[in-house]
């Protein structure tokens, strides 16, 4: 059964239509999008390295993925979570710290607070190859390097605003 996503209008209302994922929106219409964050007490975020086969070959991201027909922001970015590492949070854990509407798409960039252990940790198969924690100074390299996916340039003022949390 193909995967849905919900319609929103530019006001980020529901349309009350849906779209097979991967086709082409109606002029007008956007989708939603979910990032997340993991944050540990030393201050490092959790990146996850996407697959050689993947749309962004063995660079570095932040967990996300679209939400799906009938979640919300918070219910899409948990289930990413699940899916992604395997780590289960309930959204009190997390908190949402911006939306972006970016081309077709509203983007929600949420951050969680935990130490959890990478050992601990289960990658997606056949999607994610790497995980670890980066400091700022190390994400700022590898975004010089390229070797992040561009959508996520908005790290650095995401950082001093995930501090205070």
């Amino acid at each position: 059964m193909p995967e849905l996503w919900d319609l929103y209008d530019a006001r980020r209302n529901l349309t009350g239509k849906t779209v097979r994922a991967g086709e082409e929106l109606p002029q007008g219409s956007y989708h939603l999008m979910v990032s997340g964050w993991v944050m540990n007490s030393k201050g490092e975020f959790l990146m996850v390295q996407h697959h050689p086969d993947t749309n962004a070959p063995m660079l570095w991201d932040c967990i996300g993925g679209w939400a799906l027909s009938g979640e919300d922001s918070a219910k899409a970015i948990l289930r990413e979570l699940r899916e992604q590492i395997g780590a289960s949070f309930a959204a009190y854990h997390g908190r949402r710290l911006q939306s972006i509407r970016s081309g077709d798409h509203f983007i929600d960039v949420w951050v969680f607070r935990s130490d959890l252990e990478i050992k601990d940790l289960k990658l997606r198969e056949n999607d994610l190859v790497g995980i670890k924690w980066v400091t700022p100074e190390i994400f700022a390299d590898m975004f010089t390097q390229k070797r992040v996916v561009p959508a996520v340039h908005y790290f650095t003022t995401l950082y001093d605003r995930a501090l205070s949390l």
